[in-house]
């Protein structure tokens, strides 16, 4: 039986994700496969996205420990869900929490030691770095960061958080251990033929583009951004072929 403070935060927690964080998710989401994402929405729904790991860090406190930081729990996101570490050493989700607390602030206070290392990355962390243009926004630096950041940021946090939580104490600490799979992991057709046409029709797992992919022009951290195409490990063109076709010889 949960205890009272369990009860009260889930009921707090699902009133939050479901009638607040899904509708904003979809509208993100949508925004941005259509490329109508305008820069005052794209602050609304970072905003929305870093005071999630508000939320979060409640459910965990209350169901798991009450010595658990916040700082913690976006360590836990970016570390089982994160971008590649080469291109956003600091992580996503404390990218989000950085860009968040700048227009907060204004810009970071380069005296926190939690913002230094943006700082240090990204140069004066102010939120004058994202840029709207043609229905997209972009994140600018001092240094040499330049990239889609509705396509590449906010749609890989959005993706992830846009599933509904049945056991709100269970599913938060699952997705914190990074077993959550429900919505975030690809599922990939056994159909032979489907197999074969997403497989010669790629799609960009950073920015979800297919043959418009533009990650080419953006650079992370000083290196050059590419077409990063999502792979299937089950596939096996010799395979997916000789089902296709029985006249097909390897």
């Amino acid at each position: 039986m949960k205890s009272k403070d369990e009860l009260k935060v889930q009921s707090n927690y699902h009133a939050f994700h479901h009638e607040v964080l899904l509708p904003a998710l979809n509208e993100c989401l949508s925004c941005i496969e259509n490329d109508q994402l305008m820069l005052h929405q794209a602050y609304a729904f970072n905003m929305l996205i870093a005071h999630t790991v508000d939320h979060i860090w409640q459910v965990a406190k209350v169901f798991r420990s009450q010595s658990i930081t916040r700082k913690s729990i976006i360590d836990s996101l970016d570390t089982h869900y994160g971008l590649e570490s080469a291109r956003f050493p600091e992580g996503v989700f404390k990218l989000i929490d950085g860009v968040n607390n700048s227009i907060k602030h204004v810009e970071l206070d380069s005296t926190r030691s939690n913002n230094q290392s943006l700082i240090n990355c990204y140069g004066q962390f102010n939120f004058l770095m994202l840029k709207g243009r043609d229905g997209r926004v972009y994140f600018s630096s001092r240094h040499t960061d330049y990239f889609d950041y509705g396509r590449i940021v906010l749609r890989h946090a959005a993706e992830l958080l846009n599933v509904r939580f049945d056991e709100i104490g269970d599913d938060i600490l699952d997705l914190l251990d990074g077993q959550w799979t429900n919505g975030y992991e690809d599922e990939y057709t056994d159909d032979p033929i489907d197999m074969m046409i997403e497989y010669c029709n790629p799609i960009c797992q950073d920015c979800g583009r297919g043959e418009s992919c533009d990650c080419d022009n953006y650079s992370y951290v000083g290196q050059k951004g590419f077409f990063n195409p999502e792979t299937n490990d089950h596939f096996n063109f010799d395979d997916v072929m000789s089902s296709i076709s029985g006249a097909y010889k390897p």
